[in-house]
This record gives structure tokens, C-alpha cells and sequence, in this order.
């Protein structure tokens, strides 16, 4: 039987159609499956750095600052003549107090033998070595510095963190927290919106789930068919995908005591994949049905069907303009395009936008190096991605994950660039978190020993000045002793605040560097100006006119200040640098306080 010409194109055509389907169908799979195992794998790893972090801000750092409001003079002083009884009246007030905050579970003071002196927790339990069975009482004893770290008791899991004791230089013990863990537990899942438990591993009592977060029954389902858990396990209950995720919680030998376990529900993901390869068929199907019409109803009925697909077209780019933030810009980076999404988000109007530089949106805070990087990449013909700082009309702050490509027209002769932003505001107010003093809210001293080197490096780079400016608020302890410690934070807070107002760069940053210390870092253009900007510090704390009867130095509030300032070229290290401000800082104390010593 011949097969007439447009049968053989037919059956060519859908030949073509049925491989094309094949090859795209896997691809479609292959990609979804691959973007799947990437959540997990993303999921897992910010679970993991969201529980290190909150460990560090919600335990470690706050126990520390904690254990410095309980050790003053008179607490030391009845460690060191072993008065249990004063030393527990002196402490109550701040152990009730931390029990309603943090979920403590112990208060424990250590003598410098290992022996119990006192517990917050049972009063009548005490002189026994539990530095005879306890790694990390054994550990502060011997090292005498701080430790931290989850430990197993007769509760179960709880996190310690034992500050040591001194007299001068005279170790006298350690001052030991235990907290309950629920409070981790609840803040990392609340902060991924998951949930979770804290089970715990112990061969004489069995083991079991000790703190958990769970609203879904199912969870608990499938942590029971779950015993031998890896990274990742997947079940499938009821037409719901739920994955398991877990990491083990080690001791302060590195020996397994229990595990952190979290659930997250995928289903929506999976119904997306279903429904992205449903989709396909139907496109196939529909589109073999549409060849054979076309072939059979001619070139009026192609003409009527592009017309469709172009309609559908421009909605998929009306939904592209309304929700995805793009702009485009001639080869000086003026605005050529702006979608409505970027419109919406900046706060102009699309008239205010066209024609004007991309800079109407840069933030000031953003470092130069990073437009010298963007440029560099982006005119020899490469795309440049990064985060950026961004400014609305209303002078508001958000972040963007930007990548920028160029455009070239048809003859592929450059004609400028295009970026693609994506708001990652919530993510970047996360790190900061992270990065900032809980009281003050400027800088704390691990972002101060984290971008320190960077500006060190990008100083000698550059070939400028550099200043560290270290202050100490004078007779601080008598400002707390006297005014109470809730009136010596609004002065914390106000202090920090004055600095934080006197900093006119982008690349200058003022740090609380613990207590009543502070630090500024700043680029200097030359000598004067560095003791000029330290005076003006000065002057602006007197004009705050706090009042401070109990100083010894001025009846209001002062501040003893050292101040470093060299060729970036000669900063060896930051620890050098830091102590020599140190030394300074203190020779102005020495000499009567409120005094400004310089190196210069």
C-alpha cells in the first residue's frame, strides 16, 4: 500500500514528536528529581547552621554575659571563704530569674579541686568530685577557661556552659549552667517553620524522644518505621511525602548522646513534579493532536493556533513582569527596562526609573570593591552574581541576590545588560542576627575578628590610613553598682547609639567589644583627621550629658579612649594592632580617665 505524501510527513512529524517527547520527558524528570534532592540537601544544611548559630547567641553568649552579672565582688568573696549560705542569697535572685528565661535546669558552683560548693538547684547536695566523673567539669578544672557543650545527666540531655571563677589571678572554680534543650528545639523550629524532637541515647535507660515540636501525628509515625536514620529518609503516609533529617548531638568527648530530628513535608514539591510531567503529556499529546490538525486543515488554522500560543506567551510575561524583578540598562548602566515587580519593590514609578543610572537603588553601605568586581565581570562578557544592599524611594533597606548578563543584539555587538533579582531581606536579617550585639544592636566582637583581617587586606590593597579607636565608659561598675544595672544598659544602648551616629563612611564600624567595651574601626585620610574624629567622639559622649555622681572624674558620663592609626602596610595582625590600642586605652585610664591616648 503507498503512503500518500502528507500521511509520510504525518508520520514523520509525530515520529519526531514522540522522541523529542522522550528525551524532553527525561530531562523534565531528571531535573525535578535533581531539584528534589537539592532542597533536601539545602534543607539539612541550614537546619544544621540555624542550631549552631541559635547554640552560640541563645546559650553560649548569653550564659557568659549572665555569668558576668552573677560573679561580682561579693559573690567571688563568698566563693573564696566557702560560704554556702551567702553565697546562695546572693545568687537566688539571678537563678529565679534565669529559670523563667532560658529554661535552666542548674545552677552549679565548682571549687578549684572539682567539688561542689554549692547547687542552685538542690542546696543540700554538695562536696562531691564531679570532676572525678564529668569530662567537662574535669576539663574547666584543669584547662581553666571556658566550656561548653551538651552533656548527659539524669534528665537527660541538657546543654552546659561552665564559665571559670578568678580572684585576680587566682583560679577559685567554675561557675556551671545547665538549660534545658526544649528552648533550642522550639527556637530552630520555629525560625524553619519545621518540626522536630530531641531524642537521647543512653544504654541504662533505654533511650527515647525527650524534647519535642510536633503537631502532626504523622511525624511520629514515621520516626517509628525510621530506627536506622541516615541524612535523608523519605515516607510516603496518607498521599503525603515526609522527609527525615538528622544530626547527632556529641558530648564533650565526641561520644554520641543523642540526636537532633526534623521533619519536613514535601508534598507540595512532589504534586509541583507531578504535575510539571502531567503537564508535559498533556503539551505532548495535545501538540501531535495539533500537528495532525494543521496538516489537515491548513496554513489559516497554523496562523489562528500561533496566535494562541503568542496570547499565552505574553501572559507567561505579564507573570514574569509582575513577580520577577528585573531591569535592563544601556552600556553606562542607565535604565533601558524595569519590570512592574522592580517597580513595585523600589518605589518608583516606571517614569522616575527609565533613563536614570542604575545608583538611584545602590545603597551606600555597599563596599566599592564590590561595583569594581560587578564591572569587571560583566565588560568582558561575563554574567556577575552576588548579594547587594538596596535602597526603595522611601530610603528603606532590603537585599538582593542580583545576576547580571550582558545583552548583545543580533550582529552580537554588546548593547548592555540585564539583571535578574531575587528579595533575600529575610536571610540576610538572619545572618545579621548573627552578627550583632543583643543589647545594643551595633557589631559584636565575632564580626569584629571576622571582617577585621578583610578590611586589613583591602587598606593595604588600597594603600590607605587605617584607625582602631578601643573605649572603655569610665567607672562603669560604680554607674551599675549605683543606678542599677536596667539604667546601665539604657547607657550601654545610648553609648552605642552615639557611636553609631558618628560614623560618616560606609567602611567605618563601631563594635561592642564586651562589657563597657567598645571599638571603631575607620579609615583615616591622614594623622590630624584621626584625632580629630577621636575628639569629636569624645565630644559627642559629654553632649549625651548622662549624669554619673559616682565617677570619680566628671559628674557626667566620660570615656578613657586609645587610638591607633598606621599605614596599612605596617598592620601586621590584628592582635597587634588591637593590643597596641589596648595598652593606649589603658594609659589613658592610668592617667586619670577621660583622656585620649594616641600612637601618633
Amino acid at each position: 500500500m503507498r503512503i500518500n505524501t502528507k500521511n509520510r510527513t504525518l508520520l514523520l512529524i509525530i515520529l519526531i514528536f514522540i522522541i523529542n517527547s522522550i528525551i524532553f520527558g527525561y530531562l523534565v524528570y531528571k531535573n525535578s528529581k535533581d531539584e528534589l534532592d537539592d532542597k533536601k540537601r539545602d534543607n539539612f544544611k541550614k537546619i544544621e547552621t540555624s542550631f549552631t548559630k541559635s547554640i552560640d547567641i541563645f546559650y553560649v553568649n548569653f550564659f557568659t554575659k549572665s555569668a558576668e552579672v552573677v560573679l561580682k565582688d561579693s559573690t567571688i568573696e563568698a566563693i573564696k571563704n566557702r560560704d554556702r549560705d551567702k553565697l546562695h542569697s546572693l545568687v537566688l535572685p539571678h537563678y529565679e530569674m534565669l529559670q523563667e528565661t532560658k529554661s535552666l535546669l542548674q545552677m552549679h558552683f565548682h571549687l578549684e579541686d572539682g567539688t561542689t560548693l554549692l547547687r542552685m538547684h538542690n542546696r543540700e547536695l554538695y562536696g562531691d568530685d564531679v570532676s572525678s566523673f564529668r569530662p567537662m567539669a574535669r576539663a574547666v578544672k584543669e584547662n581553666r577557661s571556658l566550656t561548653y557543650g551538651f552533656e548527659e545527666g539524669l534528665s537527660g540531655i541538657s546543654y552546659r556552659v561552665m564559665v571559670p571563677i578568678f580572684e585576680k589571678e587566682r583560679y577559685l572554680g567554675a561557675l556551671e549552667f545547665g538549660s534545658d534543650p526544649s528552648s533550642l528545639l522550639d527556637i530552630v523550629t520555629l525560625a524553619n517553620k519545621i518540626s522536630g524532637v530531641i531524642r537521647y541515647k543512653n544504654t541504662t535507660r533505654g533511650g527515647g524522644i525527650q524534647y519535642q515540636n510536633i503537631k502532626d501525628s504523622l511525624y511520629l509515625e514515621m520516626l517509628k518505621k525510621f530506627d536506622n536514620r541516615s541524612i535523608s529518609s523519605e515516607l510516603w503516609i496518607e498521599d503525603r511525602l515526609l522527609t527525615l533529617y538528622s544530626f547527632d548531638l556529641l558530648n564533650y568527648s565526641g561520644e554520641k548522646i543523642g540526636e537532633f530530628i526534623f521533619f519536613d513535608d514535601l508534598s507540595a514539591f512532589h504534586i509541583k513534579f507531578n504535575k510539571t510531567l502531567i503537564g508535559f503529556l498533556l503539551i505532548a499529546i495535545v501538540s501531535w493532536f495539533f500537528t495532525i490538525w494543521i496538516i489537515n486543515f491548513g496554513f489559516n488554522v497554523i496562523i489562528s493556533k500561533l496566535q494562541d500560543s503568542y496570547e499565552k506567551i505574553k501572559r507567561y510575561a505579564r507573570l514574569v513582569d509582575e513577580y520577577v524583578i528585573i531591569s535592563s540598562t544601556d552600556l553606562e548602566g542607565n535604565i533601558t527596562e524595569v519590570s512592574d515587580a522592580f517597580v513595585k519593590k523600589s518605589g518608583y514609578s516606571r517614569e522616575e526609573l527609565l533613563g536614570k543610572n542604575h545608583r538611584i537603588v545602590r545603597h551606600p553601605e555597599n563596599p566599592a570593591e564590590l561595583y569594581d568586581d560587578l564591572w569587571s565581570a560583566i565588560t568582558r562578557n561575563k554574567t556577575w552574581s552576588g548579594e547587594l544592599k538596596t535602597l526603595t524611594k522611601s530610603g528603606e533597606s532590603y537585599w538582593v541576590k542580583s545576576t547580571i548578563s550582558p545583552i548583545f543584539d543580533s550582529g552580537r555587538r554588546k548593547i548592555g545588560y540585564t539583571s535578574i533579582r531575587e528579595d533575600i531581606t529575610d536571610k540576610k536579617q538572619v545572618e545579621e542576627l548573627s552578627i550583632r550585639d543583643g543589647l545594643t544592636g551595633i557589631y559584636n566582637r565575632r564580626y569584629f575578628n571576622e571582617i577585621t583581617p578583610k578590611i586589613i587586606n583591602r587598606a593595604k590593597r588600597d594603600k590607605y590610613l587605617l584607625s582602631l579607636m578601643i573605649l572603655d565608659i569610665d567607672h562603669f561598675k560604680e554607674y551599675n553598682d549605683n543606678y542599677g544595672h536596667q539604667e546601665g544598659d539604657r547607657v550601654l544602648v545610648a553609648f552605642a547609639n552615639m557611636l553609631k551616629s558618628s560614623l560618616k563612611r560606609a567602611d567605618d564600624y563601631a563594635f561592642r567589644l564586651g562589657g563597657e567595651e567598645f571599638g571603631i574601626l575607620f579609615r583615616s585620610d591622614d594623622a590630624k583627621g584621626a584625632k580629630g574624629f577621636a575628639e569629636k567622639i569624645k565630644q559627642n559622649l559629654k553632649n549625651l550629658n548622662i549624669p554619673h555622681e559616682y565617677s570619680g572624674v566628671s559628674e557626667c558620663l566620660t570615656s578613657s579612649i586609645g587610638v591607633v592609626t598606621k599605614e596599612a602596610k605596617d598592620i601586621i595582625s590584628i592582635d597587634l594592632i588591637y593590643k597596641e590600642a589596648d595598652d593606649l586605652l589603658y594609659k589613658a585610664k592610668n592617667s586619670g580617665r577621660d583622656r585620649i591616648y594616641f600612637n601618633i
